[in-house]
């Protein structure tokens, strides 16, 4: 026959052995159920399926969850260009499809910086004639826009190998292939050579957009004529000194590519 302090004997030893003080002082609490072993020690959490014995008596599980674009973007540019030196302008919309599959660090960067509103007012400096058409400095003048977080380097260039799209007429690429420089470039001609310069197409422009409104850019600004010296002294000064020059009113993200949410799981051995 069990006696009531009988019982109340093995379950204050059943409670002993469930609660240990380290060296230390800390307090570790450790509940078995279902097979599953859970140690907390302070405020971090070590967790080890029971019946998985390859990783040894114990193991730490590491969770990290990343975020991507999936599929395709659209964004839309308006653009105006004066004619007739400047006496008059035409406005036209560049429609652009974004391909986050192509080049995800590029993708995803020119996104944001047409979120940051980073393109509205930018002059599109560089126009060449069947070669490109370059844009994404903004000048002295313009609203100080918040820093990105984390700004575009170097470090965010995709890799090239698996280019699967060339920089053929009506891509754009990041200049040099280098996000961190915030300008981007159309193809107005097929300029395959550029892909051994690591400039890797991220997205396109519908055809009707390469006629009507890149095709007429105006050509005459060469390299070297001060463009980039001039945009330092602001809008008017720019006008001023390239009547005919293109100027982007505004970008806008038209379509959002779907968000793909990826969690990776890696377990980790530690000492009993």
């Amino acid at each position: 026959m069990t006696t009531e302090s009988g019982v109340n004997r093995r379950r204050g030893q059943a409670a002993n052995k469930r609660v240990l003080i380290n060296p230390q002082g800390l307090l570790l609490v450790i509940l078995v159920a279902g097979g599953v072993l859970t140690a907390l020690v302070g405020s971090t959490a070590f967790s080890k399926i029971s019946d998985d014995h390859s990783l040894g008596p114990s193991s730490t599980v590491a969770t990290t969850t990343t975020t991507t674009p999936k599929g395709t973007s659209l964004v839309d540019c308006t653009v105006q260009t004066p004619i007739n030196n400047g006496t008059s302008t035409t406005t036209g919309v560049m429609h652009i499809t974004v391909r986050h599959d192509l080049s995800p660090s590029a993708s995803n960067i020119f996104i944001k910086l047409v979120e940051a509103r980073h393109f509205d007012g930018v002059f599109v400096f560089r126009v060449l004639k069947h070669f490109v058409a370059q844009f994404g400095v903004r000048h002295e003048g313009m609203e100080t826009l918040p820093a990105m977080d984390p700004k575009p380097t170097v470090k965010d260039k995709d890799d090239v190998h698996d280019q699967t799209l060339s920089n053929v007429r009506g891509t754009l690429s990041f200049a040099g292939g280098n996000p961190g420089t915030t300008q981007v470039f159309v193809n107005l001609g097929d300029n395959t050579r550029l892909d051994k310069e690591n400039s890797r197409p991220f997205a396109t422009v519908d055809d009707q957009a390469m006629m009507q409104i890149l095709d007429q850019l105006y050509t005459g600004y060469k390299d070297g004529m001060g463009q980039v010296k001039t945009m330092k002294l602001g809008e008017s000064a720019m006008k001023q000194q390239f009547p005919n020059m293109s100027q982007i009113q505004q970008c806008r993200v038209v379509i959002k590519a779907e968000t793909v949410i990826t969690t990776s799981t890696t377990t980790a051995r530690i000492k009993a």
